[in-house]
């Protein structure tokens, strides 16, 4: 099960990582009154910190260095080993109706997206790679149904490692998001075809 959201103005936003992008494990020291955790990431060392006191409220004393989404450029496509479209979803289970287009060709559909989770993606196949760019037009087929669809971004594997782009809005065709706030969704109606860009570093 998973637990039901806190209230948006309960909670304060640490820093986040793409899931499985940064194993690691929390350290947390008790002297008396305090308390300090201290976030390790895998050949990294600690990456992020945060202290309190009995009583008193959460600080973040040291947060993750990442470098920003799409800092990279584009590979080579000689050095591309594989490319993967990733997106988080809720509700969007009608089958060959999610249809991806990537620069004015269609390159695949979309599994089922039932929860917002990085594991999810569309494997783009090799005769697709010389489509990337440094800036790359998607375009999305959504159904009737009331789903959201959001978060997605272009994955370039090579042997040094991962290249990521930016990452795009969250559309909804429901209001279930609502008390969210309004900063990464977009409104879409049932049906629409979504489009947005997904861009590397120059």
């Amino acid at each position: 099960m998973r637990p039901i959201l806190p209230a948006p103005d309960t909670i304060e936003y640490g820093w986040g990582y793409l899931e499985d992008s940064a194993p690691g494990w929390w350290v947390i020291q008790v002297t008396g009154p305090e308390v300090r955790a201290d976030w390790h990431v895998l050949n990294k060392g600690v990456q992020g910190q945060l202290c309190w006191k009995r009583g008193e409220k959460v600080v973040i004393t040291k947060r993750p260095p990442f470098e920003a989404t799409g800092g990279r450029p584009l590979p080579e496509l000689a050095e591309i080993r594989s490319v993967r479209l990733r997106a988080a979803g809720d509700s969007c289970r009608t089958p060959d109706i999610y249809r991806v287009s990537l620069n004015g060709t269609e390159i695949g559909i979309f599994p089922r997206l039932e929860y917002f989770d990085a594991r999810q993606y569309l494997e783009i196949a090799p005769e697709h790679w010389p489509l990337l760019k440094g800036k790359n037009e998607l375009t999305i087929h959504t159904p009737d149904e009331p789903m959201t669809i959001g978060a997605i971004v272009l994955e370039v594997e090579t042997e040094k490692g991962w290249v990521r782009s930016t990452v795009s809005d969250y559309y909804a065709n429901t209001n279930k998001w609502d008390r969210w706030g309004s900063s990464n969704f977009v409104q879409i109606t049932g049906g629409e075809r979504i489009r947005f860009e997904l861009c590397f570093a120059e």
